[in-house]
């Protein structure tokens, strides 16, 4: 299983229901919003580091944000981190 499709519990975006889904909801605002981006709260909630750690340990307690980013830029470049 990606890191990507490991379920996310948040309450932020609905429908969204995997990390992969909730990292695009926040790239997503990212670029609508410009210069205005919060990256304290870029879906209108502080806690979404939060909500990332909790996904990637539900997933597997092993997995760091490293694991995170290595699969983000894997999915992006098809090249393996």
């Amino acid at each position: 299983m990606s890191v990507l499709t490991a379920h996310i519990e948040q309450d932020d975006v609905e429908g969204v229901t995997t990390l992969g889904g909730y990292l695009a909801e926040i790239f997503t605002a990212l670029l609508d919003e410009g210069e205005g981006f919060s990256g304290k709260c870029p879906l209108g909630n502080s806690g979404w580091q939060g909500n990332i750690e909790d996904a990637l340990d539900s997933a597997d307690p092993a997995l760091s944000w490293d694991d995170l980013r290595d699969a983000i830029v894997e999915a992006l470049t098809g090249v393996a981190q």
